[in-house]
């Protein structure tokens, strides 16, 4: 392997949220501090979580993958279709939580409605579907480090290294504390990213050719409802924005100390949600000059 500065980057990078996520995990001493922390959290801290968690490499990836391939089929469906369950949440369910504030899980949430039979049915489903997004964040690592020149197995096991040991060590605060960074660093790549396409661009009317001719953005085909196939975009978009609770981001509302702290947290989320997609299509409009 040749080490270059992206190799140094994307190493450096993670060796950053190492230490970082280690150093903000002292003085925990109960279960509750673990999973809640102090609660003390302010509100863009934990926007910054609920973003960071969400537009993950696994959306960039198949964000960008998914805009290329199918154009607006894509984008309403499942671009701006999973941000507005957020919105859903914020407006209608957030202002009802009061009396889910503060717990440790939505298993546990679960069992004291439900009971101990369903805390156990949802803590597994949870398990399963968290291991499944877990996989796929070990995968887009092992592509990070194969594309530059390391082994792909190796992109597994220190990725899975890292965030276990700081997750583990540090709970919340710790994830926490990550996530901003990971915001931060999200929201100065997007920027650089579009601004380098178009720096290396002799012209940008390949852009708007693109949206004018390109089938693949011709709303009037996406809409076209004659056409069978749109109905399964259609029923997509109608399954991404019914509301679900994931565990990670039940736990970041049970973090506030109010309902009208959650509902600004997700409100907020879904505003920066919605950024992120944007400027992301725009990076694959960017390179999408012909049709697939």
């Amino acid at each position: 392997m040749d080490f270059d500065i992206d190799s140094g980057i994307f190493i450096g990078f993670l060796v950053a949220n190492l230490l970082l996520g280690l150093s903000s995990s002292r003085g925990i001493t109960s279960v509750k501090e673990y999973a809640l922390g102090d609660r003390n959290f302010s509100t863009a801290t934990i926007v910054a979580t609920i973003v960071a968690t969400w537009v993950s490499g696994s959306v960039f990836y198949n964000g960008v993958a998914g805009s290329y391939s199918k154009g607006l089929n894509y984008i309403w469906s499942s671009g701006f279709g999973a941000p507005l369950y957020m919105l859903i949440i914020g407006l209608v369910f957030a202002p009802r939580m009061t009396e889910f504030l503060g717990k440790l899980s939505i298993a546990e949430a679960m069992g004291e409605l439900f009971g101990k039979k369903v805390r156990i049915i949802t803590a597994i489903s949870s398990f399963i579907g968290v291991c499944g997004v877990i996989a796929v964040q070990l995968k887009i690592a092992a592509m990070i480090f194969e594309f530059i020149g390391i082994p792909n197995i190796y992109g597994i096991l220190s990725a899975g290294f890292i965030v276990t040991v700081y997750s583990a060590l540090g709970g919340i605060k710790s994830v926490t504390f990550t996530d901003i960074i990971q915001f931060i660093t999200f929201y100065v790549i997007i920027p650089i990213v579009a601004y380098t396409f178009l720096n290396n661009m002799d012209n940008t009317n390949s852009i708007t050719a693109t949206l004018l001719n390109n089938p693949l953005f011709d709303h009037k085909k996406v809409f076209d409802f004659s056409n069978s196939s749109n109905f399964i975009y259609i029923s997509l978009f109608i399954w991404n924005i019914i509301p679900a609770f994931s565990p990670a981001y039940f736990q970041r509302i049970s973090m506030a100390k109010r309902c009208s702290a959650g509902q600004k947290i997700i409100l907020y989320s879904f505003y920066y949600l919605f950024r992120a997609i944007t400027n992301d299509m725009l990076d694959c409009n960017i390179d999408a000059d012909k049709p697939s």
